[in-house]
């Protein structure tokens, strides 16, 4: 019946069948592994052949309970059994030359003694050659050619199909003349039952119609995910190498501006300061717009309010706004919550993107922003935001486009705002991540209207008290401060910021000598490179934490100019105890030195510094 599998019987006779073969058999299910093994076993020793069965002890014990009851005992003694664990064990890494040097010897018995023999053999390898073993595998099948037809045998070399890409099987395919699957197997004359009573080994054209097909799909997807990684490590390395500079850049810049400098040449330093902010929105848009179609923006689910997450979008925009005398009014929906949860930088970016479109395509009049409450339900409430602007507006046939990635509506030579084009696309992709949807209207007045809603948690009423002391208390004191980084430049950075602050820094331009300074001398805070030569960021924390007793550890703070991946998670999985993201906010470097004393003071612990002993 189809979908059943015929039951594997021995053979006395079959006709016609080549004697000699080097099979490549990948199979879907262990069931269907143990049941072909089975039929060839039972096959070959019936044919008047002694089996070489090469598989690990659990699938040979499996193998060896179904023989028992379809051979007698005294067929059963020309079944022989190799344990390849052992080799492997004994070899280490998944080498082809010593693997069939071993086959051959363990062949010799039987080829001295001129004894007929097949072979079966499970041919697997370890995790940590599973990057490699496409190249490894296509070596070794070539190899085994040789020695497999050279001395008349027919040999089963038996792969996992999950283990092995399509890709890999369509050029083992196009290399040898039998490669099958599970029902091909059962096609082939090395399986016999009682529906099926001849047949013969796939030729070449009909695999290439069989497998092919199949795998086409396979090997597509194959290629879209390879080259999906290549462009993510390619934006990786690239965010890093840009980020780095970019610190420097207008790190210095902002201590520049702390000096005493003339008009002009004030003026000339804001500019410099423009074009750096201007060039890390580029690599931002860039890289949010990767991590949200890679599937690595995560979400955070945190108490804000939402007039401060308005206000904090005003005050980054306030120069421009104030630049062109635009009237700014806000108003929200006095049913909602004073504090909700849920994304609150997801918002933020969205609320950030759309307002200063607003501002930049607004030369008279003024934005007026409103959020009203849509649905509410159990704790969870839907809100709508709209950003209506007295801008130029929006053509009607630039609509259809206008969320799509790199798209521009101002896009010739001489367009007069700038941007990537990517703005609106990350909001529509945020807003989706928050449950809602964003739309544009054009109103009859001049301008342009964006609605977008999203999902919140609502807090219930005797927690918002605790939700409103969050965050509350600074500690006044100063630490001993320690910065791993080998760029020059961000160690002035970074030195003169904490020095600014009241504490002080030792400097350490690699790994190791971080290793050497935390072993020797008690710091509060440790501000870790990720990325620095002789050993890394992450190494050397492990290391401060493997060495140092646990109430001696500094509090440990990553830092990396790749925000492109779930960094935090990895950072924290190996000893970091928060993470900051280059170019370093000065806000973001305090609440970390906020938490670092806090952690402190929980404790009870006195700080490093000779003035708070």
């Amino acid at each position: 019946m189809d979908g059943e599998r015929p039951a594997p019987v021995p053979l006395s006779l079959i006709n016609e069948i080549a004697k000699v073969g080097h099979i490549l058999y990948t199979y879907d299910d262990c069931d269907s592994y143990i049941d072909n093994a089975l039929s060839y076993v039972t096959t070959g020793i019936h044919q008047g052949y002694q089996i070489l069965f090469i598989d690990n002890e659990v699938a040979y014990r499996r193998l060896l309970g179904r023989l028992e009851e379809a051979l007698s005992a005294e067929q059963l003694e020309d079944v022989h059994y190799i344990e390849n664990f052992e080799f492997y064990r004994q070899y280490g890494d998944f080498h082809c030359d010593s693997i069939i040097n071993h086959f051959g010897r363990i062949l010799k018995p039987f080829l001295d003694r001129q004894i007929p023999v097949r072979t079966w053999a499970h041919v697997q390898w370890s995790e940590k050659e599973r990057d490699n073993i496409h190249i490894t595998l296509e070596e070794f099948e070539r190899k085994a050619d040789g020695p497999v037809i050279g001395n008349g045998l027919m040999s089963v070399c038996a792969y996992n199909a999950r283990e092995i890409s399509a890709s890999l099987q369509n050029v083992l395919l196009k290399t040898h003349e039998y490669l099958m699957t599970d029902r091909e197997f059962i096609a082939s004359p090395l399986y016999k039952s009682s529906q099926v009573l001849e047949g013969t080994f796939p030729s070449l054209s009909v695999q290439s119609q069989l497998l092919n097909e199949q795998k086409q799909l396979l090997i597509e997807k194959e290629t879209a995910e390879q080259m999906s990684k290549i462009k993510n490590e390619f934006i990786a390395m690239m965010n890093h190498e840009i980020r780095t500079p970019m610190n420097g850049v207008l790190g210095m810049t902002e201590l520049l501006s702390e000096t005493n400098l003339d008009h002009e040449q004030t003026e000339y330093l804001d500019a410099i300061r423009k074009s750096g902010e201007s060039l890390l929105r580029i690599v931002n848009d860039i890289l949010d717009l990767s991590k949200i179609e890679s599937g690595r923006a995560y979400a955070v689910n945190e108490p804000f309010r939402i007039r401060d997450c308005i206000a904090e979008v005003l005050d980054v925009l306030l120069l421009k706004i104030l630049e062109k005398d635009l009237d700014i009014k806000v108003s929200v929906d006095p049913d909602i919550p004073e504090r909700i949860t849920g994304d609150y930088n997801r918002l933020r970016q969205v609320l950030l993107n759309l307002i200063e479109n607003a501002v930049k395509f607004t030369e008279d009049g003024g934005i007026n922003i409103s959020v009203s409450s849509l649905v509410q339900s159990g704790s969870r409430i839907q809100l709508q935001v709209t950003i209506r602007d007295t801008g130029i507006g929006i053509p009607e046939e630039a609509l259809k486009n206008l969320f799509q990635p790199f798209y521009q509506v101002d896009n010739g030579l001489t367009r007069k705002v700038e941007g990537t084009g990517l703005g609106l696309a990350i909001s529509k992709k945020l807003v989706e991540l928050m449950g809602g949807e964003i739309m544009v209207r054009m109103p009859e007045e001049p301008g342009t209207a964006f609605l977008f809603t999203a999902e919140f948690g609502m807090i219930p009423t005797e927690s918002r008290a605790a939700a409103m002391e969050e965050g509350s208390g600074k500690f006044p004191y100063s630490m001993r401060v320690l910065v791993a980084e080998d760029n020059e430049i961000n160690q002035l950075i970074l030195k003169k910021r904490l020095e600014k602050l009241g504490h002080t820094v030792t400097i350490a331009a690699n790994g190791r000598e971080a290793v050497r300074s935390a072993v020797s001398i008690p710091y509060d805070i440790i501000l870790m490179d990720v990325r620095m030569p002789v050993m890394d960021g992450l190494e050397a924390a492990q290391m401060i934490r493997n060495t140092l007793a646990p109430g001696q550890v500094p509090y440990m703070v990553a830092l990396t100019a790749n925000s492109l991946r779930d960094d935090r998670g990895k950072c924290l999985d190996n000893g970091m105890d928060e993470y900051l993201t280059k170019p370093i906010d000065n806000e973001e470097l305090a609440a970390v030195l906020e938490k670092a004393a806090g952690r402190k003071a929980d404790r009870g612990q006195a700080f490093n510094m000779p003035e708070n002993r």
